[in-house]
């Protein structure tokens, strides 16, 4: 029997709003590019959450236009219809749980004084309610499975399915206000790392109790109007406007139990917190362009000033060496990745590392190709990428950014540019925000020292000679490229038949940061001019690290040291070299 006209305009009308939803969902999707990895689950709420507007969506297009040929008056069939999406709804509730744990983490200064990572509690216990949730979830969903194919094979009838609905609404919610209430009172005396994570925090906790408040909604509805809802359910073509009451019970819940929360994890307020766009506007402040060291040359800085958006625009692959013109030369130190030279490509100005080898092979071209073009898909605005490549014959040519200001190394031992502490700690804070970002992207630097960050005209961090390791492997066999030294850890020195870092570890960048930090707090190098066998004496044999100033911040000395553990399992993450590195600011802005 086909629907009373008011009716169908309810369902079409419904139709219509899961449609508009089901597209701006598809749309916030195409933005998981986006995501930090380590909310990388988030992406699941979303899943589950398209998925279930899909299905609604389908139901009432197919009850407004299909209600004779699907039969809405098998009991089977109609309860289907309406019911399938809630099993989806309550999976996306459990994912927004996890989000709402990983959020306390990750938007609070880390509270720990051990820089042990294993002794990292906030990682160890997200770790557990991350398997807890997708435990819980499994089971979950293999239960509503076993419900569904029992109630085909009419062993049961739809009244246990609504009683289990029910049930769940209750238990989830339940649930997760503990959850809440636990994590609130552990983390009650943990400061925000900024105002916009206390902000990010105030949107997810919102949230969270909306969607609470709609399962606990859900389950008042199905225990009052368990009849009324369960022929809507199971006899859809029997409704009609004279009895309203059933109607509106069902559109009041769809709004306050699905709409309201669907809207409120898509809007922008709540989206952006996983993007890495917004971290970095959250977390990193700039440097005071007028409060910072103004460059020794001025005149280069400004020269080239008006180029930096032409610059970050270029991004052009393969071109031919014809293209590059090469102005002069910047480096011709032995032992490193080719010369540097100053040049022009396409009017724009830019550095040129001209590697020229022994021999090639089409093996290693290929492989080297494949590396630059991974590379150039690296989005981080504190990264330097390779914006283009020539190769002619045994002639690598690799295109990057001119940078006005050189490398950290450069501005510390070479200009000696002196910054306040406060600069410092900045600086620091953006390398290791940087790092951070490439050991989430699974990938990780190897040689990380003060050569290859560089700062542009604001001083901003940029690391730069990141990947590329088939070239650089290359390079080592036939060239006698190293790039071992000072910064490296004593798991790469110990490695004596390799002179190019090979299988590098998170751990390894961990110890090249300490150096550097050490270097950037005492304006030294770090065992200079030392052969890669006195080092191998000192610093793996021996034990020897840089003495550490007694003056020093308490803070970023027991950070050095801790870095520098004799046990590459017991140096900090990146997470909490950035998180502590938090700290130790707010508390000297404090003091």
């Amino acid at each position: 029997m086909a629907l009373d006209a008011e009716l169908f305009l309810v369902f079409f009308v419904l139709a219509i709003i899961y449609s508009c939803f089901f597209a701006y969902t598809v749309i916030r999707a195409l933005g998981f590019k986006n995501f930090l990895v380590r909310w990388k689950h988030a992406k699941l709420l979303y899943i589950f959450q398209l998925a279930e507007i899909f299905f609604r969506m389908l139901s009432f297009w197919l009850i407004c236009f299909f209600d004779s040929q699907i039969n809405l008056n098998d009991a089977n069939i109609g309860f289907l219809l309406l019911s399938l999406p809630e099993a989806l709804f309550i999976s996306s509730y459990f994912m927004l749980f996890w989000v709402m744990i990983t959020a306390n983490i990750y938007t609070r200064l880390n509270s720990d004084s051990s820089y042990d990572y294993k002794l990292n509690p906030g990682r160890y216990r997200l770790q557990i309610v991350g398997k807890l949730t997708l435990t819980l979830l499994a089971i979950l969903m293999v239960f509503e499975g076993v419900m569904y194919i029992l109630l085909f094979c009419s062993v049961i009838e739809p009244t246990y399915i609504v009683l289990q609905q029910c049930i769940q609404a209750f238990i989830t919610a339940i649930i997760v206000i503990v959850g809440l209430l636990r994590v609130q009172c552990k983390y009650s005396g943990v400061p925000y790392k900024n105002e916009k994570s206390a902000q990010f925090m105030k949107v997810v906790i919102f949230s969270t109790l909306v969607w609470t408040a709609g399962r606990i909604t859900h389950g008042i509805l199905y225990i009052f109007r368990r009849r009324d809802l369960e022929r809507e359910s199971s006899d859809l073509s029997s409704l009609n406007l004279n009895d309203m009451v059933p109607t509106i019970v069902f559109i009041v819940d769809l709004l306050v139990t699905e709409l309201i929360c669907f809207y409120l994890v898509l809007d922008s307020s709540f989206y952006k917190l996983f993007s890495y766009e917004e971290e970095l506007s959250a977390s990193l402040p700039l440097i005071n362009k007028s409060g910072a060291p103004l460059p020794l040359d001025s005149t280069v800085t400004q020269s080239f000033g008006s180029n930096q958006n032409s610059v970050l625009e270029l991004n052009l692959g393969f071109i031919s060496t014809d293209e590059i013109i090469i102005q002069d030369s910047l480096s011709e130190k032995p032992g490193k990745l080719g010369k540097l030279y100053r040049g022009i490509v396409k009017n724009i100005p830019v550095v040129i590392r001209r590697i020229v080898l022994p021999r090639t092979n089409k093996y290693v071209i290929e492989n080297i190709k494949h590396d630059i073009e991974k590379m150039t898909e690296l989005e981080c605005p504190h990264f330097m990428p390779v914006r283009a490549a020539a190769i002619d014959g045994n002639t690598i040519d690799l295109i990057t950014q001119y940078i006005p200001n050189g490398s950290l190394y450069s501005v510390l031992h070479e200009r000696s540019v002196l910054f306040e502490f406060y600069d410092k700690l900045r600086i620091s804070r953006e390398i290791a925000f940087a790092i951070r970002f490439l050991h989430e992207q699974g990938l990780v630097h190897g040689h990380l020292t003060s050569q290859n960050i560089l700062l542009d005209s604001e001083w901003r961090v940029l690391i730069s000679d990141v990947g590329l390791d088939h070239l650089k492997k290359f390079a080592g066999l036939v060239d006698k490229y190293c790039n071992k030294g000072s910064w490296s850890s004593p798991e790469l020195l110990k490695d004596e038949k390799n002179p190019v870092a090979v299988k590098a570890q998170a751990s390894d960048d961990s110890y090249s940061y300490g150096m550097i930090l050490w270097e950037i707090m005492t304006m030294q190098v770090p065992f200079p001019d030392f052969t890669i066998k006195k080092l191998k004496q000192m610093i793996v044999e021996d034990g020897f690290r840089p003495a550490i100033p007694e003056k020093m911040n308490d803070g970023i000395k027991e950070l050095m040291k801790s870095c520098w553990n004799v046990d590459p399992a017991r140096r900090p993450d990146f997470n909490l070299i950035f998180s502590t590195l938090c700290n130790i600011e707010t508390n000297y802005k404090g003091a």
